[in-house]
């Protein structure tokens, strides 16, 4: 046991320090902020004025401070180029669970867990389908209270998301006790995702330095702390979903690649639009026999049907559960003005429905997809088509959709990019519009490409 402790001494403490103190002093001032922001928030009184002091801190104040915390990272990353990766490593670690553990101590700030909750209770305690039942039908239920709109709309997401949230009512019993275990649960995906991300960088054969600066900016990455851990949002199951497929498509497993994305669609349909890319080269690309392709594809439909029919007929069906709610929010729900500029610019133009920008996107993610199959670059066939659908199709953008694929970003840009794209994600919508979001990243996209000798260099870090 002493020479264990005095291993991770010479570890977290090696004679050759320069940069120790700039990483310590920002996890230390990063500690201090999302502890400040759990203890002053109160989360449930979400306030119609931004006017009122809790409305300030939230939307103001503290998107304000972490993402000035975000940019200072990248001073951060250049102090620390000589630190021993072991020791920069145990340090990202240990900061990351201090800072993954306050923001499960902290409360949510927006109502998207609540809403979930609070349907999900009514099926728990009462057997009213969450997708028929809307909040304004259990207005009597105390955990009605942290709400000021979406009472008018039944469940929307997948039922593995319903069944999720039951099974931490059903452990919980109170309205603390069942937000803990979600959180609970939330910590553990957040854990799993530095893992697999680990292992995919590892097969991308990035060095040990660029490995740790990568897990930087997602385990200190207030974006992702507040989004995945604090907010609880459904997201996180769709982020883990795609990493997960793309890792098992990294090791040619594509059955198991197209099952994870399968599982994940359960959840939050989003992954099931990623499934044509580990299908395509199961049948196409993979070297198995006839009757191996015929196998592994017959398990991923016995997969679908499955679990289809188990997880959707406690709720009246697949037809209910797409029914309403559903419906609804991919036909209707938007609103043009919070979209980013190429978006409002084509709506506008064209004069275009949410329905027609939808409709545009879908068929701007499916040809960049389709682009980045043929070229055989499986990282950019993950990720684009989503950007394609962000950029061009999403009729009311909001941040945390970049979380689906935030770690195979990671791979893809700069850690400078990640962190001007993290801190203005931080600052939407409250601070910043997705409209204003967008000009400036389009304004330092074209100042960098037309001022830097260098920008059209290949980056060296990372090759398919």
């Amino acid at each position: 046991m002493k020479i264990i402790k005095a291993q991770l001494k010479a570890d977290l403490f090696p004679a050759s320090r320069k940069g120790l103190g700039w990483l310590l002093g920002t996890g230390i001032c990063f500690a201090v902020g999302f502890a400040a922001k759990g203890l002053l928030l109160n989360p449930l009184r979400f306030e119609a004025s931004g006017g009122e002091w809790n409305g300030y801190l939230t939307n103001y104040f503290f998107p304000s401070l972490f993402s000035a915390l975000t940019l200072w990272l990248w001073i951060v990353i250049q102090k620390t180029k000589e630190l021993p990766p072991k020791t920069f490593l145990l340090w990202i670690m240990l900061f990351g669970l201090l800072f993954a553990g306050i923001a499960a101590l902290s409360n949510p700030t927006i109502q998207d867990i609540y809403w979930s909750m609070l349907l999900t209770k009514g099926w728990v305690m009462s057997n009213l389908n969450p997708y028929l039942t809307t909040p304004n039908m259990l207005s009597g239920d105390p955990w009605l209270a942290p709400f000021l709109d979406f009472k008018d709309s039944p469940m929307i997401y997948g039922p593995l998301w319903v069944y999720l949230v039951a099974g931490a009512i059903y452990v919980g019993k109170s309205f603390a006790g069942s937000l803990f275990f979600i959180k609970l649960v939330m910590l553990a995906i957040f854990l799993c995702i530095g893992i697999v991300l680990r292992r995919i960088m590892h097969i991308h054969r990035l060095s040990p330095q660029m490995q740790n600066i990568l897990l930087l900016l997602l385990a200190w990455n207030p974006f992702i702390l507040q989004t995945l851990i604090t907010d609880a949002h459904s997201d996180a199951l769709i982020l883990l979903s795609i990493l997960v497929s793309y890792l098992f498509f990294k090791e040619k497993k594509y059955g198991a690649s197209a099952g994870v994305l399968l599982v994940g669609g359960f959840a939050k349909y989003t992954s099931l639009f990623l499934l044509p890319i580990p299908l395509f080269y199961l049948l196409w690309k993979s070297t198995f026999s006839l009757r191996e392709k015929a196998v592994r594809l017959g398990g991923i439909v016995l997969l679908a049907l499955g679990m289809g029919i188990l997880l959707y007929a406690p709720f009246g069906g697949f037809e209910t559960v797409l029914g309403g709610g559903m419906r609804n929010a991919l036909l209707e729900l938007g609103s043009i003005p919070f979209s980013l500029f190429p978006t409002m610019a084509i709506a506008t133009t064209l004069n275009f429905d949410t329905s027609a920008i939808r409709l545009l996107g879908l068929l701007v993610g499916i040809f960049l997809m389709c682009w980045y199959l043929k070229k055989d670059n499986s990282l950019l066939a993950y990720s684009f088509p989503f950007l394609g659908i962000f950029i061009f199709g999403t009729p009311w953008f909001l941040p945390w959709y970049t979380m689906w694929i935030f770690p195979l970003l990671l791979l893809i840009f700069s850690p400078l990019s990640i962190i001007l794209v993290s801190s203005l994600l931080i600052l939407t919508p409250t601070v910043i519009s997705p409209l204003t979001g967008s000009y400036i990243v389009a304004s330092i996209y074209i100042g960098w490409k037309l001022l830097s000798p260098h920008a059209n260099a290949p980056a060296p870090r990372l090759t398919e």
